[in-house]
């Protein structure tokens, strides 16, 4: 008698290996998503640092001042910085926001010229508090620990075991990149 089809055995094997593979595979993929979600974020923190340095040396300080987002305070429009603002009771996400003020002003003291830019909710921020860019020649100031030649912020996730991302400011060169 000639059969055509499968033995339920043949069948049994297929779906076993087929779960091996997935198994193998799965934790694998996840954890490129994750790793692309954290080099992502840095890429927007990156973009941030760029933007208030182009906006510093571009502007001069009056005309950083009308850029201002409405309702914000008016500040010493000496220097242009990008501040990282950690997750709140209403947000669970860090976010980056570029806004105008000095290094020796307290936050309150600045004013917002983009609203703030939300990054992942599963990472985590290492790094200097405030990148700041004088308004006209494009110096760098870093709060704290202004006597770096080179700041980095480390941006990770909370979870896993993922090489975190680094974007590196040069002090000398005001190279922005990432690593």
């Amino acid at each position: 008698m000639n059969q055509k089809g499968y033995t339920l055995i043949e069948l049994l094997i297929v779906i076993l290996i087929m779960a091996i593979m997935s198994s193998i595979l799965i934790p694998s993929f996840t954890s490129k998503v994750k790793y692309s979600d954290v080099k992502l974020n840095a890429e927007l923190v990156r973009g941030s640092l760029v933007n208030a340095q182009v906006m510093a040396l571009a502007n001069s300080s009056e005309r950083i001042k009308q850029m201002c987002l409405p309702g914000s305070a008016t500040a010493n429009a000496d220097y242009v910085y990008v501040d990282y603002l950690p997750p709140s009771d209403t947000t669970q996400y860090f976010s980056v926001q570029i806004k105008v003020g000095g290094p020796d002003l307290p936050p309150s003291n600045s004013c917002s010229i983009e609203n703030p830019k939300q990054l992942s909710s599963n990472l985590k921020l290492d790094g200097p508090a405030r990148v700041f860019f004088k308004t006209g020649t494009g110096e760098i100031q870093f709060l704290p620990a202004d006597s770096l030649t080179e700041a980095t912020v480390v941006i990770s996730a909370k979870t896993g075991n993922l090489t975190p991302v680094n974007v590196t400011v040069n002090k000398a060169t005001g190279q922005i990149r990432v690593e």
